[in-house]
C-alpha cells in the first residue's frame, strides 16, 4: 500500500510540475478543470489513508503481526551434511563436481531448495574458479532427506609436475549458500 501511495504521489507530482511549467501556478488550479480534478482526489486519497490508519494498526494488534521466517532462522534449524567428488567427463583434462548428502529440517517451515557454492583449483597454484547450482529438495518439518547433484560440468583440471595430462582438482571448498523455504 505504501507503494500505491508512491506511485500516486509521483505521479501526481509529475503532472503537476509538467501544469506549472505549461501554465503558471493561478491559471492551473482556478482555470485548468483536469488539474483541480486531480488534486481534489489526491486530497481524499490522502484523507482516506488517514482514516483507515487506525483500522490497519488495530487490526495487527488483534490477530499480531504475520509470521515471517527469515533465512538465517531457517538455516540456524537445519542440519546440513555435504561430501563432494570430481569425476572426469568425456572430454580430456575436464571434470564434474558431484555433490551428496542429506538435510535435517528441525524448523516449521518446508524446505524445496538449496544453494550449494564452491570454489575450486584449477591449473595452477592460487587460480580458482567459482561453481554455483541450486539443487531441489522437499523436506517437511521434523524430516531428513538426501540429495545429490551436479555443482558444475567442465571445471579445468590442475597441472600436476612431472604429468602431462591435467589431474582432478585436489581442493575443492563447498558450503551451503542459500536455503529456500
Amino acid at each position: 500500500m505504501a507503494e500505491t501511495l508512491g506511485m500516486v504521489a509521483g505521479l501526481g507530482i509529475l503532472i503537476v510540475m509538467v501544469a506549472v511549467a505549461m501554465y503558471g501556478i493561478g491559471f492551473l488550479v482556478l482555470a485548468t478543470p483536469f488539474m483541480r480534478w486531480v488534486l481534489i482526489l489526491l486530497v481524499a486519497f490522502l484523507a482516506l489513508r488517514v482514516v483507515l490508519l487506525p483500522f490497519t494498526y488495530l487490526s495487527i494488534w488483534v490477530n499480531g503481526y504475520p509470521e515471517v521466517s527469515l533465512e538465517a532462522e531457517v538455516r540456524a534449524k537445519t542440519v546440513f551434511v555435504l561430501t563432494t567428488k570430481t569425476v572426469p567427463t568425456r572430454r580430456s583434462s575436464r571434470f564434474t563436481l558431484l555433490a551428496e548428502g542429506t538435510i535435517t529440517n528441525k524448523g516449521q517451515q518446508f524446505i524445496r531448495e538449496l544453494a550449494v557454492e564452491c570454489r575450486v583449483s584449477k591449473l595452477s597454484f592460487g587460480d580458482s574458479e567459482m561453481a554455483y547450482q541450486r539443487l531441489t529438495v522437499s523436506v517437511m518439518p521434523g524430516e531428513t532427506k538426501s540429495f545429490s547433484g551436479i555443482i558444475a560440468t567442465d571445471l579445468i583440471g590442475v597441472s600436476v609436475r612431472g604429468d602431462l595430462a591435467l589431474q582432478p582438482p585436489d581442493q575443492h571448498f563447498c558450503r551451503l549458500q542459500q536455503v529456500q523455504t
